[in-house]
């Protein structure tokens, strides 16, 4: 008699989500592989998806609507006068200054992030991307981009409105920026794929939301907002998906002395990391006894909180 052997399950090889100097290894390879025009677009690429959670259908149905669509919400763009004909115009030299203006202004009052509408597996959705990296984008739409569309593009009607183009497909396949990444990461000499900087946004979006969580209300914080705010900013119809993100992040608290306090303003928060790396140096007690007559000096007094033995910024 001939029993039939039980198939061994294959388990998939699970891959480690990026650090944060891997993340920077594969998006500067993506600067410098290949010519200028595919390695900007790329960079751009990998770039929204370490930074904004971007799936590769994400970057490859970014819209150039979208982009100025997005701004249209924006209470600072509506104080604009004739908002809408500057972003429809939005390749006028002075609009661009307009608009970059406008931006820059949207970062110096603490802004970080801008929201434009994409399509992924999971249906539409609107997309988180750092100011920075959105100024970086229209540069790109307005410079490099506009030059490639007038040399490839004889008949502007057959022009698509994707962001990133393609000399054979028109707009830039999912495909094509899957495989390209993958060809980026091994150049990197980093483990995993193009969705692994996907992995290394959401991580960062729930530890920030999880300390921010934490910092305002301490023992007291509420894991089910943590997980649903953070469901939304990446596109997960389930937090149970998210979930494993916030598992690790509390694991790797479990080494960690101190609690988050929240500081506004990013100068702020240097000066704040200054004078904690100082007050657990040689100079801590000249440190401290300047900070104590400087409270005095102010009428502050200590802000102090049961559940709470040190204060890390």
């Amino acid at each position: 008699m001939k029993y039939a052997k039980s198939e061994e399950r294959k388990g998939r090889k699970k891959r480690t989500t990026p650090n944060e100097d891997q993340v920077l290894e594969v998006i500067d390879t993506a600067a410098r592989f290949g010519q200028s025009e595919t390695a900007e677009k790329y960079y751009l690429i990998a770039s929204l998806m370490a930074w904004g959670g971007f799936r590769a259908g994400g970057c490859s149905t970014l819209k150039v609507a979208s982009l100025f669509n997005g701004l249209r919400d924006e209470a600072v763009f509506r104080k604009i006068a004739s908002y809408k004909e500057v972003l429809k115009k939005h390749h006028f030299p002075e609009n661009r200054r307009i608009i970059k203006q406008a931006l820059k202004g949207m970062q110096k009052s603490g802004r970080k992030l801008v929201f434009c509408e994409i399509e992924e597996k999971t249906g539409l959705r609107h997309a988180p991307i750092p100011i920075k990296l959105f100024l970086e984008i229209l540069d790109y739409v307005w410079t490099t981009r506009a030059d490639f569309v007038r040399r490839r593009f004889k008949k502007r009607k057959s022009l698509p409105d994707n962001v990133f183009l393609s000399n054979k497909n028109r707009a830039l396949s999912q495909e094509a920026i899957s495989n390209r990444l993958g060809l980026i990461f091994g150049e990197a000499r980093v483990p995993g794929s193009g969705h692994m900087l996907r992995h290394a946004f959401c991580q960062e979006i729930v530890r920030n939301l999880y300390l921010k969580d934490r910092a305002l209300h301490g023992p007291f914080w509420q894991a089910s907002l943590v997980l649903e705010n953070a469901r939304q900013m990446m596109g997960h119809k389930n937090v149970t998906t998210v979930q494993p993100y916030l598992d690790r992040v509390e694991g790797q608290e479990l080494n960690l002395e101190g609690e988050p306090i929240v500081v506004v303003d990013p100068q702020d928060a240097a000066m704040m990391r200054s004078l904690n790396a100082a007050l657990q140096s040689d100079k801590a007690d000249s440190v401290r006894a300047s900070l104590r007559a400087a409270m005095e000096q102010d009428n502050l007094e200590d802000w102090y909180e049961p559940w709470r033995e040190y204060a890390a910024a």
